[in-house]
């Protein structure tokens, strides 16, 4: 393929996707638009590590974070979700990770409650790691890094593509890009019949988060594929046949 196809490929190739992107964006409805909406832009950051990657990774969780990680400027990708890490600790034994709860909890506190919260006040994996037993990663066999933003996005997107069910609350302030943190206070009743107060942080991610990871992608994945002479259209399979023979199959020897 000369220069000049390949450079056509990849204009065209980015141009469809942005134009599927655009097309997701007007859909109408009255009931879970903003989830349906999610639904779709995943498959679109799916489609451009695609593009991007092929067959490289064996596994789509690491392709799509590594994706986001590579491609997105996603500031706060790696910082680890505080509210998580609490959630998370609450379920441990009294006693256990000492440390890492009061400072995780004493951070929660700090958070102001009559704003939405950006990721920027959650910490880093290093900080919260010296926090916890000497040579312990993980909390009741969940890696800590796996409380990472990206790493929740790759659950959200897992909840909403394959259960149709998001996590997290629903957008709040129309005016809002960046994902956040929105705090929460619920008014019941115990068994007793008393009130009972119920303090509470949700995670919010915005659909334009989604648009804005996905533009900012687009201008990255074109200059990348441009460098490393990459056809996006060679990473996928446009064969007739909808059952993916490997390669290996078909270029051994059958006896």
């Amino acid at each position: 393929m000369s220069e000049v196809e390949l450079q056509e490929n990849i204009e065209m190739y980015l141009s469809v996707v942005k134009g599927i992107k655009d097309s997701m964006n007007i859909i109408q409805g009255e009931s879970y638009l903003e989830n349906h909406k999610k639904t779709l832009l995943f498959s679109v950051i799916d489609m451009l590590a695609k593009g991007v990657y092929g067959t490289t990774y064996r596994h789509r969780t690491a392709m799509f974070e590594n994706f986001i990680l590579q491609f997105c400027e996603w500031e706060h990708a790696e910082r680890i979700s505080l509210q998580q890490v609490v959630h998370l600790l609450d379920k441990t034994e009294e006693g256990q990770y000492q440390e890492l709860k009061e400072f995780a909890k004493n951070e929660l506190y700090k958070f102001p409650q009559d704003r939405p919260v950006y990721f920027s006040y959650d910490s880093n994996y290093d900080q919260l790691k010296e926090l916890m037993p000497t040579g312990e990663t993980k909390i009741l066999g969940i890696p800590l890094k796996t409380l990472s933003h990206v790493s929740l996005l790759w659950k959200l997107r897992n909840s909403l593509v394959h259960e149709a069910r998001a996590k997290g609350t629903t957008q709040t302030y129309d005016d809002m890009i960046e994902p956040h943190y929105i705090h929460y206070t619920t008014i019941g009743k115990d068994s007793e019949n008393n009130v009972v107060t119920t303090e509470k942080w949700e995670i919010c991610h915005p659909v334009g988060f989604f648009n804005k990871l996905i533009d900012t992608a687009l201008v990255n994945v074109k200059e990348y594929l441009e460098t490393n002479s990459i056809n996006p259209y060679g990473n996928y399979d446009f064969d007739p046949l909808w059952i993916e023979v490997k390669r290996e199959r078909l270029n051994s020897t059958t006896t």
